[in-house]
């Protein structure tokens, strides 16, 4: 069964490393029982390690690079 009060939030990324970081914190803070997704397109700054190092459930797409940013535009 669905839990209607749970709050799902999919947060694409390509080149974050800098910020996602802090953005993660920032939603938790506000949103503490959230559930994560990142999506991360590939980035080859590290983004999706940062994430992963969080502990943060991170869909990466390493078989076409770039296509979730462009779908984004």
């Amino acid at each position: 069964m669905i839990d209607r009060n749970e709050v799902w939030l999919i947060i694409p990324t390509h080149n974050e490393v800098d910020n996602i970081g802090l953005l993660i914190k920032r939603v938790l803070r506000v949103l503490p029982s959230a559930h994560l997704v990142i999506v991360d397109d590939n980035s080859p700054d590290g983004t999706a390690e940062v994430v992963g190092s969080l502990h943060k459930l991170v869909v990466t797409d390493e078989i076409r690079p770039n296509s979730f940013r462009q779908v984004s535009l």
